[in-house]
């Protein structure tokens, strides 16, 4: 199944920081036998409004290709890393696989 995940790190996080925290989604993914289909780093945007003390964010976009089940264990993996202060998975509806 495709699904959309964006990850949203602090705004003053190094590029170490986003290269561990992507590292990191890598092999949880492999753990769950998914892949990453496609990555964007959109880079610094400014929050609608502030979480915990960060008024900017860093949002990292992943496409992913998943089984159900393992979304949700997904999910709970994300929520445990410190880094990254919110996320957000989709499920694609009808969305092309790409080969």
């Amino acid at each position: 199944m495709s699904y959309e995940l964006v990850v949203v790190l602090d705004g003053e996080a190094t590029a170490a920081k986003k290269k561990s925290v992507r590292v990191s989604v890598e092999k949880t993914l492999k753990v769950f036998k998914g892949k990453v289909v496609d990555f964007s780093d959109w880079g610094v945007k400014t929050l609608a409004y502030k979480i915990g003390k960060s008024k900017t964010g860093v949002f990292l976009l992943y496409d992913l290709e998943l089984e159900a089940n393992a979304a949700r264990e997904l999910g709970l993996k994300l929520r445990l890393n410190e880094d990254i202060i919110r996320y957000l998975l989709i499920k694609q509806e009808g969305k092309k696989v790409k080969e």
